[in-house]
């Protein structure tokens, strides 16, 4: 595309009329985009960090690219931290999008959010204390979009300007790894960044990635803004932001993302680290990295699944010690196939009034498995099961719940 028909793409984006949907959203949460293992590893901690450390009661939305990104088990281990998983292609299928990768995901994450009031959080991102002052703080309510700046600049020949119609500003550039959005007064600047970002093959060539689209489509619309106007502190592989008062808020670890069994190496003056490692453990107790999802279930499961929500009751079975992970593991004993469906297990558990009333104690495993054969009481017999299969369940009765699954929960 020449220079000339992009700008005046650009330029007839920049006048298009995009009335905010009043209706589609209220109230105030944080949006992470969290796709695949590595990220869904660092949202993890830092989710976890908020709810439990730093109590910080926002609800959240995780965004990924279908179930390649997310299975069952992440899902659930998020929902367990009162954070909500969205499938951004699921979303696409009533807001069109024709593009969307890592960073194209982020402006139409934060559009499509149910929030009106946006924390964008990116997933390698640790705050040191509960972010949701930033709303009420003067310099949002008086702009409705608040940045932080990088430590570059784009230069003034950077193609950018001249496209945009825009003369040079010397200016930092977004650090777009964390931002507060009022949408209902930026919904205009926040879809011209989507829009740069859906032509990602092209502005990226001179843009670095999402971040300075949010700072071009607030200059072309002369949208207020305010930088918090305190300069970063660079650790190592780490970049801090700072609150309005200029103390640190953000630890934002682009350098030095969280790897679940993997070297992390310990930063200089990085605070809350052993928090932060306690949780790395924790997770890798309850998740086995991989991006798992079920088999398809049958008929016959589907049918017995519904068999037993509406039973509603079930015998007890023998205890057996569990990893700390779990509550209850789903288990194999007296009644037949019901799910290989881990949210459908999940769903008919709760139905059922399950797990052990101490919380800690779970049912035997037993996986038939066409590969291994029957096996006995205890998943240890079936290394080939993944251990990510078996989600916890809320201790909310004193009956243990007892189903069988006999489709190929390890196959």
């Amino acid at each position: 595309m020449s220079e000339p028909d992009l700008r005046e793409q650009l330029a007839a984006a920049a006048s298009a009329d995009s009335p905010f949907p009043e209706d589609r959203f209220a109230g105030r949460g944080i949006v992470i985009c969290a796709g695949g293992a590595r990220l869904f590893t660092c949202a993890w901690v830092a989710i976890a960090l908020l709810r439990r450390h730093l109590a910080c009661t926002l609800p959240i939305e995780v965004w990924h690219l279908g179930p390649e990104e997310m299975g069952p088990p992440m899902r659930g281990l998020l929902e367990e931290l009162d954070a909500q998983p969205v499938d951004a292609f699921e979303v696409a299928k009533r807001h069109q999008v024709e593009r969307l990768g890592g960073w194209e995901l982020k402006p139409y994450a934060v559009m499509h959010s149910r929030f009106r009031e946006v924390l964008l959080l990116d997933a390698d991102n640790v705050p040191v204390r509960d972010p949701s002052f930033l709303f009420d703080r003067p310099e949002f309510r008086d702009t409705g979009a608040l940045f932080w700046p990088d430590i570059v600049r784009l230069s003034p020949d950077n193609e950018i300007w001249a496209i945009s119609g825009l003369s040079y500003r010397d200016m930092w550039s977004v650090e777009s790894g964390q931002m507060v959005l009022d949408k209902s007064r930026c919904w205009r600047a926040l879809s011209l960044s989507h829009w740069i970002n859906q032509h990602s093959h092209v502005f990226y060539q001179f843009l670095h990635g999402d971040k300075d689209t949010f700072l071009i489509a607030w200059l072309m619309l002369a949208q207020p803004y305010q930088f918090i106007r305190h300069s970063p502190k660079l650790l190592e592989a780490t970049l801090c932001q700072r609150d309005p008062e200029g103390a640190v808020l953000f630890q934002h670890r682009n350098g030095a993302k969280w790897i679940l069994d993997g070297n992390n190496p310990r930063i200089d003056g990085f605070r809350l680290e052993g928090e932060c490692r306690a949780l790395l453990r924790e997770l890798a107790r309850l998740w086995d990295g991989r991006v798992f999802n079920p088999p398809p279930r049958s008929d016959e499961a589907r049918r017995l699944e519904a068999d037993l929500a509406r039973t509603a009751s079930f015998a007890s079975f023998g205890f057996l010690p569990t990893k700390e992970r779990l509550n209850c593991w789903l288990t194999t004993a007296s009644v037949r196939a019901v799910s290989t469906n881990t949210i459908g297990m999940r769903a008919t558990v709760r139905t059922a009034r399950s797990c052990a009333s101490n919380g800690t104690a779970c049912a035997a495993v037993r996986c038939d498995c066409p590969r291994t054969g029957p096996g006995a009481a205890g998943i240890s017999n079936h290394p080939a099961c993944p251990s990510s299969w078996f989600l916890p369940m809320p201790a909310i009765s004193s009956s243990a719940v007892v189903t069988e699954a006999t489709e190929t929960l390890c196959c």
